[in-house]
Formats: C-alpha cells, structure tokens, sequence
C-alpha cells in the first residue's frame, strides 16, 4: 500500500511537473516584463512624495508685523474693531508674535518651562484683548479664540495620527 501511495504521489507530481513546465516561460515572461514597469512607478511616487515633503518643510514662517497684521486684519472682521482698536490690537498681536519668536529661537532644555512661558504670554495677550473690548466683542472673540483652539487640535490629531 505504501508503494502504491507514494507511485499515485509521484505520477501527480511529474504531471503537475509537465503543466507547470508549459505554462513556465508564459509566467515568467509576465513577471520580467511587469516588474520593471511597476519599479518605474514606485520610483517615480517615491520621488514625487519626498519633494512635495521637501517642499511642505521649507515653508518660510511668518515674519511677527506679518502674523500681527493678518490677525488685526482677520479680528477687525470679525469683531468690527475700531481704528483705535485695530492699532492697539496690532501691537498687542505684534508683542505676542516677538515674544513667541524669541522664545521658539532660544529654547531651554525643559520643554515643561517653554510651555509654561508660552502658555503665559497667550494669557498675557488674551488680557490686553479683553480690556480694550466691549461685551459683544468679547463675546465674538472667545468664540473666535475656541475655533482656532478647536482648528489646531484637529490638524494636531490628523498629523499625528498612527493607522
């Protein structure tokens, strides 16, 4: 029975053999002339993908006047500022940006005490705007400051995402 067994096992074996073998050169003749078309590709993406993440990374930031006029600008919108309000809230923005510059430049080694000193000078920013508002324009610029707040958590989310 063994014999039988292992005669059945190699009459299988030398078939499957003399399919394979016909259909050999087919195959492989697909294989060499997909892969270096497939190569091509994936080079050519892989190459794409770095400039553009070259490209993301060199974005110049902007200069602090830069930053302070866009947001005068974005808030004299949106809180229908004065022209004395849209001055003072410049140079308030336009100390925010300095101080924030300053202390992205030279940071410590305590990541705990740049947070803190960061955390103080938005604190500090955030006073000076509620004592030269009205009540409405208060009102408009906590919502305004929870947007931007709810903005940065969601770009911080998607970036830092792992799937």
């Amino acid at each position: 029975m063994l014999k039988a067994i292992s005669l059945a096992t190699v009459h299988f074996i030398q078939k499957f053999y003399a399919v394979y073998m016909r259909f050999k050169p087919f195959s492989i003749n697909l294989v060499k002339r997909a892969k270096p078309n497939f190569m091509k590709k994936l080079t050519i993406l892989a190459a794409l993908l770095a400039m553009v993440a070259m490209v993301h990374a060199q974005q110049p930031k902007k200069a602090p006047d830069q930053l302070s006029a866009h947001i005068t600008k974005q808030l004299q919108k949106r809180l229908n500022l004065t022209a004395e309000q849209a001055t003072q809230v410049n140079t308030i923005y336009l100390a925010q940006a300095t101080k924030m510059d300053s202390l992205r430049s030279n940071q410590s080694p305590d990541k705990k005490l740049n947070r803190l000193t960061a955390r103080t000078i938005l604190m500090i920013t955030h006073e000076r705007m509620m004592a030269i508002l009205n009540d409405t324009q208060k009102l408009r610029y906590t919502e305004w400051e929870n947007s931007v707040k709810e903005r940065k958590m969601a770009k911080k989310d998607t970036v830092g995402a792992r799937p």
